[in-house]
């Protein structure tokens, strides 16, 4: 596995890092929209985008990173197909602070840091994440949705 902390990786992990920033502010910028009017369609969105930055994380060797990146895009895809609408009024809040904390890890692995339970509350957040998690335990599907 790659370690993305290695010296050699270096211009790699600066691309990586541009390019989730990028992808971070298209994220925020769906959730505002999702806030507007509670519409499924902007999770299912929210949920192919942090699916790319989940996928170059993994490849890159950021674990921690891609596995956030995992459970906002459960939660996004799980959500849109929720019909509770305090369920998924939830997902708002939820889904913002596990791009605040994806965004977190982004800038520490820029700096060359680590993401650690001292600098980030990775465990704390990751045990709010599966809770929500649960509650779509109905809901089958955890990717994009084709249609025919």
């Amino acid at each position: 596995m790659m370690d993305p902390y290695d010296e050699e990786m270096k211009e790699i992990v600066q691309t990586f890092c541009e390019e989730s920033e990028e992808l971070i502010e298209q994220l925020n910028g769906i959730l505002d929209n999702f806030e507007k009017g509670f519409e499924p369609k902007y999770l299912e969105e929210f949920g192919q985008i942090i699916d790319r930055m989940m996928g170059a994380a993994q490849s890159l060797g950021a674990m921690e990173i891609g596995k956030f990146c995992e459970m906002g895009k459960m939660i996004g895809y799980k959500a849109s197909q929720a019909t509770d609408p305090q369920l998924l009024e939830l997902a708002a809040p939820i889904l913002m602070d596990a791009v605040e904390l994806v965004d977190s890890m982004v800038a520490l692995l820029k700096k060359g840091e680590r993401t650690t339970k001292e600098n980030l509350p990775i465990d704390a957040f990751s045990s709010r994440l599966k809770w929500y998690l649960e509650k779509f335990s109905n809901i089958e599907r955890a990717s994009v949705s084709i249609k025919k």
